[in-house]
């Protein structure tokens, strides 16, 4: 596999209102949708949709969900040999989304959080040229990302990390093990000023960088994306022509992005220029896997520049 993306897959049920009621109210689902998500199959799948061999590493439950996962991912063409069938339910999500695109999410995190040891096969990891990890819950899910981050490491695979704000949650000592082996780590605003307790970007996202990644990514939604590398940092825009319909997902689409554009050699700038459009174009549509096929891109007119 070109990617090896590590982490959860879930069953979001989508639910489209008008606006969020207050306590004791209530208000009117005027579309419902049940959809593939968790934030590492989002990027297996999306970057697979990307013409990229792609392979997923995770749990599903033995339940009916669980079959729908895996059969998810096969239709998207993700090559699912390390994915594992355990005694649990399947991780699911609950998804409010406002008319606004803006949403509230119940997680369950299911057989996600049987990750361990045992899922990380090392000859599978050190003949990608990528893994993708992202939050999960679970005991032994950090512990899994340290292996295969140094199995990564020892091959020369880079690592994207993308810690999402279940790690976040758990501090920078406990993160480090992954952070001193990853190539790039991604946040949004609201996580990396948490995780490294500093307001100014530049000052957290070197914060960061001491660990040892050479690219650290900030995404700031509407207003594009913060880059912090060896060579300086700078903002690069979004694309705002796009109106949100579904921002669930849009994360994990900006990751696929980037990782296709690192992949054809692009330069830090054009990738993050790509990560941007893939993200807004992402909004754009229902669910959390919502990466746009590679033949479909030559519909936007933005995608001219690439």
């Amino acid at each position: 596999m070109d990617v090896v993306s590590i982490g959860a897959v879930n069953i979001d049920l989508v639910a489209k209102v008008d606006r969020f009621p207050n306590p004791d109210q209530e208000t009117v689902i005027k579309r419902w949708d049940m959809v593939g998500g968790g934030s590492a199959a989002n990027v297996a799948c999306g970057i697979s949709r990307l013409g990229v061999n792609s392979g997923f590493i995770g749990n599903v439950g033995g339940d009916y969900f669980g079959e729908v996962l895996r059969d998810g991912l096969k239709t998207e063409k993700v090559d699912i040999s390390c994915l594992k069938v355990c005694k649990e339910n399947s991780g699911s999500v609950i998804a409010i989304v406002s008319k606004g695109g803006e949403r509230i999410l119940f997680a369950y995190q299911g057989a996600n959080a049987k990750l361990s040891l045992e899922n990380i096969d090392k000859n599978y990891i050190k003949s990608a040229k990528y893994i993708f990890l992202s939050s999960i819950e679970g005991e032994k899910a950090i512990p899994a990302m340290e292996l295969a981050s140094q199995y990564a490491k020892e091959s020369g695979v880079k690592v994207f990390f993308d810690p999402g704000y279940i790690f976040v949650e758990k501090g920078l000592k406990s993160l480090q093990g992954i952070l001193n082996k990853a190539t790039i780590v991604k946040f949004n605003e609201t996580e990396i000023k948490e995780l490294t307790k500093r307001e100014k970007l530049h000052e957290a996202s070197e914060a960061i960088a001491e660990y040892g990644a050479k690219i650290v990514l900030t995404t700031l939604g509407r207003e594009g994306c913060f880059v912090y590398s060896g060579v300086g940092n700078k903002f690069i825009d979004s694309y705002k022509e796009f109106k949100p319909v579904d921002k669930t997902g849009a994360g994990d689409a900006f990751s696929c992005g980037f990782i296709f554009g690192d992949l054809n050699n692009w330069d830090l700038e054009k990738s993050v220029k790509f990560a941007n459009l893939i993200a807004s174009i992402s909004i754009t549509r229902i669910g959390a896997r919502s990466v746009p096929y590679l033949k479909e891109l030559k519909d936007y007119k933005e995608y001219n520049q690439f």
